[in-house]
């Protein structure tokens, strides 16, 4: 079996005979008067998008855009495969992984835009604290005392997205493996809550507003965050097709303009406060306005007597964080080789996280606000 790639900044060697993967058959070429649709996700991550629809960045340059809301990450890679839809709010490893018909048939997509950093967070179940678990070193002593019971099991909400990654990071901290000491299970994020409440799951990996829901409703607590784990991480990306951004590339240059210069509103103070009553409108995340605030403008309660301010949590633009980099892709590879072992050689899976994350289709939407930005001050 192939070695898995090491944590970031320690590549290992891989070496396979495994053919590379097909990928199914180019979809016809699209007519550019058809709307265009973007699926997304019930989390506080697809902000940029609702801004950008609600506040007229789509229609000042001239696009005519329909967002639509999917049940989960499984449903959006299907729609995506598929299914027609061509623009995605994603995890940032579901393109590289569709590219590699990791979990299903090729299709090869890129990420022209990286929507947010952080976001995410762990939760256990209030149970596990009433058992004395207080943290990640007392987790582990509670799971080795207790081996001859049922495993715990834990959620996530994709094979291929930052969520394992991070969980299983944040158990091997503590001296856990997370294939050995944990179960792991996939579920939507928007049922992670109710299987919690139910008992079903004994703590998930999540983006907002799940973990504080599951602190506000389920007696939920947070041990750890994203940002703690790992800061900087890129989350979700703008993801599209390969077809779409061969036959309609410029209509993605204005559409990831939009979506920039949304990103850059909702790190704004004004944004900051607009956002979660946004948000909570039925056709986005449908959740009380207090749900999701905690994320956008603090404290988020991790439900353990500990009420942070919000700082960093999740990012949209500061940072440089929209800029699908070389080394944004590279840490999506390993979050995708510690999944699941990848049959193909080492400089081939390298080369093709590379050509995913497509610095030079977020240049041009640069370009083009920059352009818009000289023609405004000329007039």
């Amino acid at each position: 079996m192939p070695a898995l790639l090491s944590p970031p900044g320690q590549p290992a060697a891989r070496r396979s005979t495994a053919p590379r993967v097909q990928a199914l058959p180019t979809r016809p070429k699209l007519p550019r008067q058809r709307p265009l649709t973007i699926g997304f996700v019930r989390l506080v991550d697809i902000a940029p998008l609702a801004a950008a629809e609600e506040l007229g960045f789509f229609q000042r340059r001239g696009l005519t855009v329909s967002l639509s809301r999917e049940i989960g990450w499984a449903a959006l890679r299907h729609r995506a495969t598929f299914d027609g839809l061509d623009v995605m709010h994603a995890p940032g490893p579901m393109p590289l992984a569709l590219t590699l018909g990791l979990g299903g048939p090729a299709r090869p997509c890129v990420a022209g835009l990286v929507l947010n950093l952080h976001g995410n967070a762990i939760t256990l179940v209030k149970k596990l604290r009433d058992e004395g678990v207080k943290d990640g070193p007392s987790l582990a002593t509670y799971v080795f005392a207790n081996r001859r019971r049922e495993p715990l099991v834990l959620g996530i909400v994709s094979r291929h997205s930052s969520h394992q990654f991070l969980l299983t990071k944040w158990l091997r901290q503590h001296g856990l493996d997370a294939k050995r000491d944990v179960r792991l299970v996939v579920l939507p994020p928007d049922q992670l809550v109710r299987n919690l409440a139910a008992g079903h799951i004994d703590g998930f990996c999540a983006g907002e507003p799940w973990n504080s829901l599951a602190v506000a409703q389920a007696g939920g607590w947070c041990p750890a965050t994203s940002l703690e784990l790992d800061f900087g991480h890129a989350e979700k990306v703008l993801m599209a097709t390969e077809d779409f951004i061969t036959h309609r590339p410029e209509e993605f240059t204005s559409l990831a303009a939009a979506v920039l210069e949304a990103c850059a509103w909702c790190d704004s103070p004004e944004g900051r406060t607009r956002l979660p009553a946004l948000l909570a409108q039925r056709k986005y995340l449908d959740l009380p306005a207090d749900i999701i605030s905690p994320s956008l403008q603090g404290p988020f309660d991790r439900g353990d007597g500990r009420r942070e301010p919000e700082s960093n949590f999740i990012v949209f633009h500061r940072f440089r964080a929209n800029e699908p980099t070389p080394e944004k892709a590279l840490w999506m590879l390993d979050c995708l080789a510690q999944s699941e072992p990848l049959a193909l050689p080492e400089k081939h899976l390298r080369a093709t996280a590379l050509n995913v994350f497509r610095s030079d289709l977020f240049r041009a939407a640069e370009r083009q606000i920059d352009l818009g930005k000289k023609t405004a001050h000329a007039q």
